[in-house]
């Protein structure tokens, strides 16, 4: 799909918000939008992740009230009540190369849609490691690895699933984080520390022979520049150049938790913090988007997904799904309730 036709799905997206939500006028500038469930059709105001497909579909992902897909000015919402999704707490969602949507629950094991058929893989009627799923990515051949909460990493190859082990590194069976980079290596978040795998090879990550630090790796990123980032739980950031590792520790940054990580087209990286708002570095210095200096209400950030528009969704906890662009979102500058 060319960029003018995403942009106006985009545009038509927004449009709608304000024919159908007049109220968001007043609420709304140029640089933020904010959805909710009072303004939009949003089943809930916890949001916890956001992914956008190849035709430009608009996946959200919630705490509490299922899956949210929003396309050509519909809104639909698969939960436990109306279809065959088997969990209320989305995770994290992935498109593979055929167009298959691929949805990661919180106890419901994963789904995967087609159109808007469902089905679901979990531990009765698959061999899925384990129900709890936190992250996957997928890698060059469209197979899945999945980080479960219990069910170490597990390996989807569309067809079987098989749990990864390895005797001289055994994975912590609880993997917050997977990410597969650029030269095909799966990058493993443990509760335990960081461990890849690649060409059939695991290698672990310490203190010792690394300098960094072996707790819950909660978000993974690679830059441009192959340069991987490495967000813990509460214990800053680590990022590997390639050759040499570097350690930045909480005290020298203005949040604790690094819940996910980001790009945009700069290479700026976005990380929701759960606490502290969202947090974004330029390559010289952090700085935050918080209640205190923003449109946020809520500091509770779940996750920041960039867009290639270089727009941020912004998921919270109890404010629901924001939409930012510093250089103002990409929509008609003559729509009302965009503009300062």
């Amino acid at each position: 799909m060319n960029a003018n036709k995403s942009l106006r799905k985009l545009i038509i997206f927004f449009i709608i918000l304000y024919c159908w939500y007049p109220n968001l006028v007043n609420a709304q500038t140029s640089k933020w939008v904010q959805l909710t469930k009072e303004n939009s059709n949003l089943p809930t105001n916890c949001i916890h992740s956001v992914f956008i497909d190849k035709t430009d579909r608009i996946w959200i992902g919630t705490w509490d009230s299922g899956l949210v897909m929003f396309e050509d000015s519909v809104w639909k919402n698969f939960n436990t009540t109306n279809s065959k999704f088997p969990h209320k707490s989305v995770y994290d969602i992935d498109q593979d190369k055929n167009g298959n949507i691929f949805v990661a629950t919180y106890g419901g094991g994963l789904v995967k849609i087609v159109d808007t058929s469902l089905t679901v893989f979990n531990t009765e009627n698959s061999s899925i490691s384990h129900n709890t799923l936190y992250s996957f990515d997928i890698d060059a051949e469209d197979n899945l690895w999945l980080g479960t909460w219990g069910g170490n990493l597990c390996k989807f190859d569309g067809e079987n699933f098989s749990e990864i082990k390895n005797d001289k590194y055994p994975i912590p069976y609880k993997v917050p984080s997977v990410y597969v980079s650029s030269d095909s290596t799966k990058w493993i978040g443990s509760i335990k520390g960081l461990y890849s795998l690649k060409d059939s090879v695991l290698l672990s990550y310490n203190y010792k022979n690394d300098g960094i630090l072996q707790s819950s790796v909660y978000s993974l990123l690679e830059l441009s520049n192959g340069n991987i980032w490495v967000g813990y739980k509460q214990d800053g950031i680590a990022i590997y150049s390639g050759s040499e590792w570097s350690y930045t520790d909480i005290k020298d940054l203005p949040f604790v938790k690094s819940y996910t990580l980001d790009k945009d087209s700069e290479d700026n990286v976005w990380v929701g913090t759960f606490g502290s708002g969202a947090a974004f570095f330029n390559g010289t210095e952090w700085s935050i988007l918080n209640k205190s200096n923003s449109e946020l209400e809520d500091d509770l950030v779940f996750s920041v997904y960039v867009d290639k528009y270089d727009n941020k969704w912004i998921s919270t906890y109890f404010s629901g799904l924001y939409i930012y662009n510093e250089d103002d979102i990409k929509n008609p500058t003559n729509l009302p309730g965009l503009k300062k």
